[in-house]
């Protein structure tokens, strides 16, 4: 038993999985840490959730646009964790503040001569690293303009819009930000990724006021103190694979979890979720009359089933918009009406 007067605090652990849409073991990784660890694990299935599900009901409403069709999803999932608790910890910002580099590491080492240090480091990373076949790939891809995955500027925003708020120059300067945004001289991608603005748009998305259930969102890899440390210590080998969560976790978590490979979602769950069910009804949504001042209809793209994952997201945009200016009416109007009642 704790002592007289000792605090104790409930932790509970909490993943999204997927039984059905996409190949997915993770509830299997969370059910084995969480009986390592002794605490419950509580596996919350994210396959059900329809694309724009819930984003016709009245009393759906965003301050922001989101261009997530699936946010209902994300939303019932604060609605279930604040049942049981305030706080919630999120492991947010570990890919980006533990970005490898190798080139800029070994350039700092060339230029303040510390050439067997170099040396050492340089072997040592090549007789670990695997051959990048998948890097060659995606540059050869991109190469020959067959990478259906490059982000290419929308063309069915307005016109008259996009030139006034020169968007062309805000999109090309926002897609090369994490490459030469940052002059820091050992990891300038991760320092860079860390003043992106999209940190500020998941900060307030995720915020109570906006979900609205009352959960906190905490972000411990985000911590100032961490931050700091983080971009402080050379990046060979502590940010390759992520090594130095690896070696601070040695004997606290399952070994097999511990080592195991970094492993990409195998599926984008808007995608899948977009083959399983059409375009159907998406093409038969009602146009707010809000949306030609952002935009062109005829220029939006067709949805089919034949199109990439990235193509389909970037598809799904203007609907996401559409969608979100229809709320906003709504919450005017009713806003009015409740004024005149009043």
């Amino acid at each position: 038993m704790p002592a007289k007067g000792t605090q104790v605090t409930e932790i509970r652990c909490y993943t999204h999985v997927f039984e059905s849409l996409i190949p997915d073991r993770e509830g299997d990784y969370a059910r084995e840490a969480g009986e390592f660890l002794r605490l419950p694990v509580k596996l919350m299935a994210a396959d059900h959730t329809q694309l724009f599900e819930g984003w016709d009901d009245p009393d759906f409403s965003l301050p922001e646009p989101v261009e997530d069709p699936l946010f209902a999803g994300f939303l019932e999932s604060c609605r279930n964790i604040s049942a049981d608790c305030r706080v919630l910890l999120s492991g947010e910002g570990v890919d980006n503040l533990m970005s490898f580099q190798m080139w800029p590491y070994a350039d700092d080492l060339r230029r303040h001569g510390e050439w067997r240090r170099l040396l050492t480091e340089m072997a040592n990373y090549f007789w670990i690293r695997p051959f990048p076949w998948r890097g060659i790939r995606a540059r050869l891809k991109r190469f020959i303009g067959k990478d259906a995955d490059v982000p290419v500027f929308p063309q069915w925003l307005n016109r008259e819009f996009q030139g006034r708020l020169k968007l062309k120059a805000r999109w090309k300067d926002l897609s090369e930000h994490p490459v030469t945004g940052s002059l820091h001289p050992i990891v300038p991608k991760a320092h860079a990724a860390l003043s992106l603005p999209h940190w500020t748009h998941m900060f307030e998305q995720e915020n109570a006021g906006v979900t609205p259930y009352a959960l906190e969102m905490r972000y411990p890899f985000l911590d100032l103190r961490v931050v700091n440390y983080v971009l402080a210590i050379p990046p060979f080998p502590w940010f390759f694979e992520k090594m130095l969560l690896r070696e601070a976790m040695a004997g606290r978590i399952p070994e097999r979890i511990r080592m195991r490979p970094k492993t990409p979602l195998r599926g984008d769950p808007v995608s899948a979720q977009f083959q399983k069910t059409g375009a159907e009804k998406i093409n038969q949504m009602p146009w707010s009359k809000d949306s030609d001042r952002y935009i062109e209809r005829p220029a939006l793209a067709p949805l089919h089933g034949k199109i990439s994952a990235e193509q389909i997201r970037t598809r799904l945009r203007p609907y996401c918009l559409n969608n979100w200016l229809q709320s906003a009416r709504r919450v005017r109007y009713n806003m009015h009406a409740e004024a005149r009642n009043g």
